[in-house]
């Protein structure tokens, strides 16, 4: 679609780390990386006829000013889709507060390039409160024109094929743990793993089903996932922790260790869950 509108796009991605990740599929695709324009932090790249801009960038008013008076944009297109909400939407947890600013800066666009396409890209097309992303008027999105679910997805290769393996821990009742807004607080999930004795199991469980493999593990609080990879790191497996505390520049570095290096058997990363 970038390609058909001659480049003359907006691209919009939730977090700075997206940003680079979404210049090389574009490059992939056959898009010309002189045509391609980086506004995040430092950068502000805005003459190029395709701008790729971080939301955490462009919520400052002056930088996302400096995107409109470039010139007329053929397309809007909002990675993520599922945080352009309306401000009077009934907002029922903090995840949803945070659509205010994605709204803001597509009604600007909108404004700014009255032809313009907008279009939505997510893997998750609702939100926790159940308020749909498609419909009329003050939403953006009127139709869905392309939908792919996760079979689909894994029989065309999109996806990766998947296995299940559970690992059940005596004594782990997760019934009897107190939640909050439809799901359990994160301490009192830490308390309830640690008292079962999870991590031990948990890379018990690897040890037999994942060697060999590279790994994510999820775990529900950062000192949880520090917990585990020492627990790793006694076992000499190689782990890394990333997490929201870790400084970008050291989480790509992480991220980009894992993606090139050849790893053996005992290489994982381990993140936080995010919330």
């Amino acid at each position: 679609l970038v390609r058909r509108v001659d480049g003359e796009a907006l691209i919009l991605v939730h977090r700075d780390e997206l940003v680079d990740q979404t210049v090389d599929k574009l490059k992939m695709l056959g898009v010309d990386p002189e045509h391609i324009g980086i506004v995040k932090a430092q950068r502000n790249e805005v003459s190029a006829p395709c701008v790729i801009a971080s939301v955490q960038t462009v919520q400052n008013i002056n930088r996302l000013q400096d995107i409109l008076e470039t010139g007329n944009r053929r397309m809007v297109v909002c990675d993520e889709a599922h945080h352009v909400l309306h401000p009077d939407t009934n907002r029922k947890s903090k995840k949803d507060r945070g659509g205010n600013n994605w709204y803001k800066i597509v009604q600007e666009c909108a404004d700014m390039w009255h032809d313009a396409l907008i279009l939505g890209c997510t893997a998750t097309p609702f939100r926790p409160n159940n308020e749909g992303i498609i419909g009329p008027a003050p939403k953006f999105f009127r139709e869905s024109p392309m939908a792919m679910g996760i079979a689909e997805g894994i029989t065309q290769g999109y996806l990766s094929g998947v296995e299940g393996r559970q690992v059940t821990l005596a004594g782990l009742d997760l019934d009897k743990l107190r939640q909050r807004g439809g799901d359990w607080t994160d301490a009192t999930l830490e308390k309830a793993l640690t008292e079962a004795n999870a991590l031990p199991t948990i890379l018990s469980a690897w040890k037999r089903h994942g060697i060999g493999r590279r790994t994510l593990a999820y775990f529900p609080t950062v000192n949880l996932a520090h917990e585990f990879a020492m627990l790793a790191k006694d076992d000499d497996i190689s782990v890394e922790v990333v997490s929201g505390e870790t400084p970008r520049e050291i989480r790509r570095d992480i991220y980009q260790d894992r993606k090139s290096t050849r790893l053996n058997s005992s290489h994982s990363s381990v993140s936080r869950m995010p919330s």
